[in-house]
This record gives C-alpha cells, sequence and structure tokens, in this order.
C-alpha cells in the first residue's frame, strides 16, 4: 500500500505507470477540493502503453480544467512516444528530460517526489537524478537519504 507523507513542500511531483497512477487519484482530490487552504501544486507524470489504455483520463481532464494552475499531468506513452534516439519513452526518460523536476527536489527543496508501479520504475528516475547530482557535485546517495528521511522521497514498486 502506498502512504503519503505531509511534507510541506509547495509542489508534489507524483510518477506512476499502470496501476500505479490509482492511488495518485485520492492524493489529488485530497489535495485540490478536500484541502481548500493548500495552494500545494501537483505534478502528474503517467506512464501507459498507448493513449487507449491512459486510466481516469475523463476525470483527470476536468480537474485539470477546475484546477489548472494547480494541476499539471503529463502522459509518457511508451508505445507511441519516443527518446530522440528512437527508443521507446518511458517516466524515467521524461524525468531525465525534464531537469526542472529534479531541481525541485533537490535544489530548490520545494517538491517531494513519489513512485508507484512496476518494479523498475525507480530505476530511469534514480539514474537521472544521480547524473544531475553528479553534474553539481552533489554524491546522490547521500542526498537520496537525506530526501528519504525527510519524506520527500517515496517509492512503492512491486
Amino acid at each position: 500500500h502506498f502512504v503519503f507523507d505531509q511534507a510541506d513542500t509547495p509542489w508534489d511531483i507524483m510518477v506512476g505507470a499502470g496501476t500505479g497512477v490509482a492511488p495518485f487519484m485520492a492524493r489529488i482530490h485530497e489535495i485540490l477540493q478536500l484541502d481548500r487552504q493548500s495552494q500545494k501544486k501537483l505534478w502528474c507524470i503517467f506512464g501507459f502503453r498507448s493513449q487507449e489504455l491512459v486510466l481516469y483520463k475523463e476525470e483527470l481532464k476536468l480537474l485539470r480544467e477546475k484546477y489548472g494552475g494547480r494541476l499539471r499531468i503529463d502522459y509518457v506513452l511508451s508505445r507511441e512516444q519516443t527518446n530522440p534516439d528512437g527508443s521507446r519513452m518511458y517516466c524515467g526518460d521524461f524525468v531525465a528530460q525534464h531537469p526542472e523536476i529534479i531541481q525541485r527536489v533537490v535544489q530548490d527543496q520545494s517538491a517531494s517526489l513519489y513512485i508507484c508501479g512496476i518494479l523498475g520504475l525507480e530505476v530511469k528516475i534514480d539514474e537521472a537524478f544521480e547524473h544531475y547530482c553528479a553534474e553539481l557535485g552533489i554524491n546522490w546517495q547521500d542526498m537520496k537519504e537525506k530526501l528519504c528521511s525527510e519524506h520527500r522521497w517515496i517509492q512503492e514498486v512491486y
């Protein structure tokens, strides 16, 4: 089961693949609809094989229309999108290609990162963070331990 800690950050970045998206739906509703005082922003990176397999598509569309400034959703479609080298795109590739995600978590300390989905989903995300940190001279393993202890890096992969 997936547990959300209440790290006090302006952003929650949620990376989910397939049925790993389900726990994030409750979080989205909690933040946007139940906690009316919150100004927290949500960035959802949801991976599916194709557009036809996207879960909660209509519900997310309505939420984005209603809370547009606070909810960003990017779909990563592994059978429809490719990386610059022609290989299939996965959530980890998306994170690597959007360093502002990593910057918010590592440098600005303005975001919490949640990862949920199939075992292996976390590997490319971890590699992207490690590469980014290496360029800054930051030891990634130490930083990851710090993020975990602050409840700003939470993953559930199965």
